[in-house]
């Protein structure tokens, strides 16, 4: 998988300077570079594990940090061939709240 170095532009320093932070969401096991939801104002980033597993999560910016407020994760590994285990995990308030749903898988 492709991994980047992100830098982001410092005023402070008037030049472009690297991000650990920025490069974290586009390296630790995700699909490469993240994607970017302008009108929510959001980064999105993927995983999988094979054909069945796969993770979206989503971050937004605050003070030129990306923070984590959502992670879904959709689980075809599971003993039953026919459905999807989906797990939503949010940040509400500072608190993570997970809820788990079952879905008829598409073929």
């Amino acid at each position: 998988m492709p991994s980047y170095q992100i830098y982001i532009f410092s005023k402070a320093h008037k030049k472009f300077v690297h991000s650990d932070a920025f490069t974290g969401v586009s390296q630790e096991g995700r699909l490469g570079m993240f994607d970017l939801d302008a009108k929510r104002k959001r980064l999105r980033a993927l995983s999988k594990s094979g054909c069945c597993w796969h993770m979206t999560e989503e971050f937004i910016v605050i003070n030129n940090r990306p923070k984590k407020v959502l992670e879904i994760v959709e689980d075809a590994t599971i003993g039953d061939e026919k459905k999807v285990k989906i797990i939503t995990k949010r940040l509400v308030n500072g608190h993570w709240r997970k809820t788990s749903k079952y879905v008829l898988r598409v073929e």
